[in-house]
């Protein structure tokens, strides 16, 4: 499957009503992209853009919703106790804080329950419902759940408990047998209300209930409102009609009086108040909130969301860093090894689905790393945990085009279960169908590539030079945010740019500072996130980007983030044939391998030797740093990798290819610590993981899993990145046990791999080793 093409989406010109155009005010821009986005009369624009001249619609427009409050309602009056089930991220965690919250302050008697994600996974389950109801539950109440929940609601009026769904997730064709079933899904898809997520839907039925219950109740209600804002950013729900409105309002209340818990998270993310948006929800406060969710048990946010302790609001926010640290370090740890994989066996990449699977990989991660490698190989991308003795369960992300779950669907006589929409999906089936699962996948993904071209689009609100970059322009764009699905962010175009410098930057050295310069010598500085493993432009290109104001440490500036480049057209290259290999010559079981070679030497004018941490004397062999073209390649040492030994074939080029098998020391520990050793007193700790990986015969991602294992042990602390090049220090924090054995077992993981491929290349016929023959 062909990557898809990207298409610069450049807009058609719009004539704008002057009084519009004068109304709205600012930059031009403005004004243009309210009148693209279907905000054309005044009215509407004050309405975007003040949230006070908003008129948002009832709650009782959603269905059920009286039903609901007129049984809540009873409950609270004759003191029966409500249970509230929600889920574990960070929608659900924000609507169950909301409605504990909300109904203790009406009196009610309130306990809750969050599924813990590795025991109990999504939705509600059976046995952990019974221990709930168990606790003497009279009323139950889901929030952000429940809509497909036929077994359990059915369980809970068996035992005469009446059930509230409050859910935003897509109806089954038939409703469960709940009280009431409270689902902005049932409106019609123009309703105002339709996009809300589930602490949307929570807080209108809490609207609705303080409306009947008390004075002043849109003061009342004001104070969920910051909970209703990140948890509709973090859910990436439409910020279309009362979405936005809720939003607008709930980022102003943290800005103008934010609650202790989130003001604890935005101290720990040095976020500076005045300017807080929906990204800093997006990228500071949702992943460290979600790592609750994916790492542990999320049960004790809804305490910490509530609470004026400071004491326990300091623990909570330390342990949500450390979290996110981790979730961080299993990311990273999960990408290298699906890379290693990917290097291990480059025939992955011949399948238009990448579908990889680990027995350690934590079922909480596995979905940002599919995301990250979708935007790599520009294909489907699933990646699943295989424990031995359990179904393999894993995450699918897709691309622009290609439907992953119905695809998915043509598979499902190999499945346990599956579900999800058109860009991502999860499922489950047994380990051994996994082979058959990615040639049947993969053949469905053919089947609808086939049918109409992929395309990225890329869209474009407007062609900008440097210079028109200002801070002023940056404010202007800010009051059409909060951005997000149904209200993208604003991406300009600025073509024939030239790429001075770049640096990677994050404690991870994850991301990229990109210094651009166009032709008049204008520089200025982009982010470009995530992009430590993607191919820099090529001069000159054009560039999309964001542009947004910011506020870091207090000093007012633009920021720049990159979304993709495009590299401008170079006069067509006439490209130099590549030797074909005409003959391979298997000498990997002759018992005298010194004389062959030396017989292969007197008739070899043109030889390369590769051999790597070689045992016998006297053999005079390149590693894999130092091979160059020539006639006849000698394979002396058997590769790490079916990718190594391909590169190797690719740079040598040559017309024969005589193999021997000889074994490297499995015994390569001391090589790299007198390597590290040196480099801490002689190249102020600057080692190279590729001139490593071909001193000891290994594959670059065990080396640089190795040192993390170094690291997790406090032996050494790894400074910077540059590149293949690290710089190492003597000492450091060790990690936690658990980590530890992680770091470990994946260590011993991708050194088995190693093993297994020198043993298969050692018996394996010489057409199937992939040479290139």
């Amino acid at each position: 499957m062909k990557p898809p093409e990207l298409i610069w989406s450049i807009p058609e010109p719009v004539q704008l009503p002057e009084e519009f155009a004068r109304h709205v005010g600012g930059h031009p821009i403005v004004a243009e992209t309210l009148f693209r986005r279907g905000v054309c009369s005044i009215k509407n624009a004050d309405a975007f853009l003040n949230p006070e001249k908003f008129t948002p619609a009832s709650p009782y427009d959603l269905p059920d919703l009286q039903i609901a409050v007129n049984r809540i309602k009873t409950a609270l009056q004759n003191g029966e106790k409500l249970g509230v089930w929600g889920d574990f991220d960070v929608d659900g965690q924000t609507s169950t804080a909301l409605l504990v919250d909300a109904l203790r302050q009406l009196g009610g008697n309130v306990i809750f329950h969050i599924p813990v994600r590795a025991k109990e996974s999504h939705g509600i389950n059976i046995p952990g419902l019974q221990t709930f109801l168990d606790q003497g539950v009279q009323l139950l109440i889901t929030c952000d759940t429940g809509i497909t929940a036929h077994e359990a609601i059915d369980y809970a009026n068996n035992r005469d408990i009446p059930v509230i769904i409050t859910d935003h997730h897509q109806l089954a064709a038939q409703l469960p047998a709940a009280l009431a079933a409270v689902n902005p899904q049932r409106l019609p898809p123009e309703h105002p209300l339709h996009p809300l997520c589930g602490v949307g839907c929570a807080y209108q039925v809490i609207r609705a209930l303080y409306a009947e219950m008390v004075t002043d109740p849109e003061k009342q209600t004001d104070q969920f409102l910051d909970l209703v804002a990140l948890g509709t950013v973090a859910d990436i729900a439409e910020l279309k009609g009362d979405n936005r409105w809720l939003v607008q309002r709930g980022l102003a209340r943290m800005r103008a009086n934010p609650r202790k818990s989130i003001l604890a998270i935005l101290n720990a993310a040095e976020v500076s108040l005045p300017l807080l948006s929906e990204e800093h929800i997006s990228f500071q406060l949702a992943p460290r909130l979600n790592s609750l969710g994916r790492l542990g048990d999320a049960n004790p946010i809804v305490d910490f969301f509530l609470s004026e302790d400071e004491q326990l609001i300091r623990v909570m926010a330390a342990r949500l860093e450390g979290l996110n640290s981790e979730r961080r370090f299993q990311t990273r740890q999960i990408f290298k090894a699906a890379q290693g994989l990917i290097e291990q066996d480059a025939h992955l990449l011949d399948y238009p689905v990448l579908v990889l699977g680990h027995p350690e990989w934590i079922g909480g991660v596995i979905g940002i790393v599919a995301s990250h490698l979708v935007e790599i190989y520009q294909r489907p991308v699933i990646l699943l945990t295989t424990p031995g003795n359990q179904p393999a369960r894993g995450s699918a992300r897709s691309v622009e085009g290609i439907d992953i779950t119905k695809a998915i669907s043509a598979c499902q006589e190999l499945l346990h279960g599956f579900g999800g929409h058109p860009m991502a999906a999860g499922l489950s089936l047994p380990g051994e169908n996994i082979p058959e699962f990615r040639r049947m996948l993969s053949n469905a993904v053919r089947e609808q590539a086939a049918e109409q071209p992929l395309v990225k689009k890329i869209p474009i609100d407007g062609v900008l030079e440097l210079e028109d970059l200002t801070l002023k322009l940056a404010k202007d764009i800010d009051r059409l945010s909060p951005f997000g699905p149904g209200n993208p962010s604003l991406s300009f175009l600025t073509k024939n740019l030239t790429l001075k410098s770049h640096s990677k930057i994050g404690k991870n050295k994850e991301h990229r500072q990109m210094i651009v310069e166009n032709k008049d010598d204008l520089t200025l500085k982009f982010l470009w996130w995530q992009s430590a493993d993607y191919l820099l432009p090529e001069n000159p290109f054009d560039l999309v980007y964001t542009l947004r104001s910011s506020n870091f440490r207090g000093n007012d500036d633009i920021q720049l983030t990159w979304i993709a480049h495009h590299n401008q057209p170079k006069p067509a290259e006439i490209a130099q044939p590549q030797t074909a290999i005409s003959e391979i010559i298997d000498h990997r079981h002759h018992p005298q391998t010194l004389q062959i070679l030396a017989e292969i030497q007197k008739r070899e004018t043109s030889l390369v030797i590769w051999g790597e941490d070689i045992l016998e004397e006297g053999v005079p062999a390149m590693n894999r740093q130092g091979l160059t073209p020539a006639d006849a390649l000698v394979i002396w040492t058997a590769p790490p990798s079916r990718a190594h030994l391909q590169q190797a074939c690719k740079i040598v080029s040559p017309q024969r290819i005589y193999l021997f098998d000889h074994h490297p020391s499995d015994n390569f520990l001391p090589i790299v610590q007198d390597t590290i050793q040196t480099a801490l007193t002689t190249t102020d700790g600057w080692i190279s993981i590729a001139v490593l990986a071909s001193r000891t015969a290994q594959t670059e991602i065990s080396l640089n899993t190795l040192l993390e294992l170094f690291v997790a042990n406090g032996q050494l602390t790894i400074l910077d990145r540059e590149e293949d090049q690290i710089q190492l220090a003597r000492g450091g924090n060790p990690a936690s046990q658990e980590t530890i054995e992680k770091v470990k077992s994946h260590l011993q993981y991708l050194l088995a791999e190693v093993q297994a491929y020198r043993r298969y290349y050692a018996s394996a016929q010489t057409n199937t080793l992939n040479i290139g023959i």
